[in-house]
């Protein structure tokens, strides 16, 4: 079955299905996620353990978002002496984020052996997203979504373009995880405009432009607005976002940049009613 997919066994899952047995909180997000749904809509009781391990992501997260891979990684050796042979879900969150920290040292192509390795504990490969009836976990959807970006790094475009195409198109399917498609959208839209631009295909890249950037101004979302603005070649915009960009914080917009931000899309929208 595809819900359980190197999850749980399909007898098993139809033991949690029946109340006969309960998973834990990370394989339970998991079916969640596959089945489209999002994990934080719903009360779970969570073990100590599982607690455990929530909060020790919770830590690699803030230590990764803060570039201190140093410490990031001596907290992952400790993760790895607290899981056993069948915590897969957990193997799988710790080589993502062993790949995320490869590429923050330019380790471009070891990260993406990693991440291979990572789809693997779930019974997936980079294949596995050509199917459009695939179910994906928030873990496995991360996974793809830095394999796309390393490739590109590579420039090894055409693998690239292929996987920002089926992340928007399996993107596209989930209206359900609003989060999701702010984090991730604007710069897929903004890789693939790369890539019409490359084949002068200027109205689609500009409707991928244009998408992306209401995305962000609706988010204050400020990933790729800089180069998304130079593609665009628009001066003012561009300004602006210098402004912005420069009022952010560990890659996160500042009260005092959204406040700029509120102000100038204040100023615009004065503009065109005069006009």
């Amino acid at each position: 079955m595809r819900l359980c997919r190197g999850l749980c066994s399909a007898a098993a899952l139809v033991r949690y299905e029946k109340e006969e047995r309960m998973p834990d909180k990370f394989l339970a997000d998991a079916l969640l996620q596959r089945l489209g749904l999002n994990p934080c809509r719903f009360e779970f009781i969570a073990s100590n353990r599982d607690f455990f391990f929530s909060d020790l992501r919770s830590r690699l997260e803030r230590l990764v978002n803060q570039k201190k891979a140093e410490e990031a990684r001596k907290l992952l050796s400790l993760y790895k002496t607290k899981i056993t042979e069948r915590d897969i879900l957990h193997r799988q969150y710790i080589l993502l984020l062993e790949a995320i920290l490869d590429g923050e040292n330019g380790k471009y192509k070891e990260g993406i052996e990693t991440l291979k390795e990572a789809l693997s504990c779930t019974k997936c490969d980079i294949k596995y997203l050509d199917d459009r009836e695939a179910l994906l976990t928030d873990i496995e959807l991360r996974i793809f979504y830095t394999m796309a970006k390393y490739l590109n790094y590579l420039e090894r475009m055409d693998e690239s373009h292929k996987l920002y195409e089926n992340l928007k198109i399996y993107i596209d399917t989930l209206k359900w995880d609003n989060e999701k498609r702010k984090e991730y959208y604007p710069h897929i839209l903004y890789r693939l405009s790369e890539h019409e631009l490359r084949n002068l295909n200027y109205g689609k890249a500009g409707k991928y432009l244009d998408e992306a950037e209401k995305i962000l101004v609706e988010n204050y979302k400020i990933d790729n607005l800089y180069e998304i603005l130079c593609m665009k070649n628009t001066k003012k915009d561009f300004m602006w976002a210098l402004r912005i960009i420069l009022e952010s914080k560990d890659g996160k917009i500042t009260e005092n940049g959204k406040r700029i931000w509120e102000n100038i899309i204040n100023q615009q929208s004065s503009e065109i009613q005069e006009f």
